[in-house]
């Protein structure tokens, strides 16, 4: 199966989650990524932030700050197909809906951050196979941003179950994750 056309298919299953799905299954991700070792050690992480029906990552990242922990947020700039990264110190006030309505730091509220500060990225995706493959919305922002983290940052995954598929296509410019974390269990592919 294709790309174009298991991302099609994935997103149609995941689309049918309801609010009360989401909300407990995220939940439950959630509890996993908190207990998890490298996520209680790590101090400065990134987060995406919820898009469409993503696991919801809200509570976590207020979580996360009220823990201590420092966060770091993508802003997607398409001029140059890039995330441009940002310290997040309030999640109300530095927040504004951003292209295709994900929360992004206006321009007023950017703090930069370079990718040689960040301890652990917490990935999104459409899709996640059992070899550590990932599959994105297809404008590759995370694959070339996975390139400029210093050796060893771990990459976490957060993703539903109905996410999880037996194989994924790749290219040569595709990153594997470190890590899977689903309402269901929790997958190391170090």
């Amino acid at each position: 199966m294709e790309k174009k056309e298991l991302r099609k298919k994935v997103l149609a299953v995941r689309n049918r989650l309801s609010a009360d799905e989401l909300a407990l299954k995220s939940e439950e991700i959630k509890k996993k990524l908190f207990a998890r070792a490298d996520f209680r050690q790590k101090r400065n992480i990134m987060f995406f932030l919820t898009f469409g029906k993503e696991v919801r990552t809200e509570a976590m990242v207020r979580e996360a700050l009220t823990q201590g922990k420092k966060i770091i947020v993508p802003k997607t700039d398409t001029q140059n197909n890039a995330l441009i990264l940002s310290w997040l110190h309030n999640y109300d006030k530095d927040l504004e809906p951003g292209i295709w309505g994900i929360p992004e730091p206006p321009a007023a509220s950017l703090r930069p951050v370079t990718p040689s500060e960040i301890d652990l990225v917490i990935v999104p995706g459409v899709a996640f196979d059992r070899n550590g493959n990932r599959l994105g919305y297809g404008g590759g922002y995370y694959d070339r941003f996975f390139t400029k983290l210093k050796k060893g940052v771990p990459l976490v995954a957060l993703a539903f179950a109905c996410q999880v598929v037996e194989y994924i296509p790749t290219g040569r410019f595709d990153k594997k994750i470190d890590c899977l974390v689903t309402e269901d269990e929790e997958i190391s592919f170090l």
